[in-house]
């Protein structure tokens, strides 16, 4: 699946602080997806990249794509599942 573009231009496509994830030099969350989504497919077993993902997804406003990442980190990676959580909690005002 190929990530929306959002409008934004900072680095954090223009939602300065809402993310402590750093997008690794990318313009928008859009980029950064797919920099995760190239992370997922070399390495499918690296929690982490999907949970970067996740986040990315939840970021321009794919909520069930961004649970179904999330979904996979904490399988791949049950120690993120703290992480995780404090992610549903920022970005999509789940408890």
């Amino acid at each position: 699946m190929s990530p929306k573009r959002s409008s934004g231009g900072s680095p954090e496509g223009g939602r300065r602080g809402r993310c402590p994830v750093v997008m690794c030099r990318c313009s928008t969350e859009a980029d950064a997806c797919e920099k995760f989504v190239k992370a997922a497919e070399l390495e499918p077993g690296y929690g982490k990249a999907h949970y970067g993902w996740g986040i990315t997804l939840a970021m321009i406003g794919q909520r069930a794509e961004a649970e179904e990442k999330w979904a996979k980190a904490a399988e791949l990676d049950p120690a993120l599942k703290p992480q995780i959580e404090e992610m549903r909690k920022q970005l999509l005002g789940k408890e």
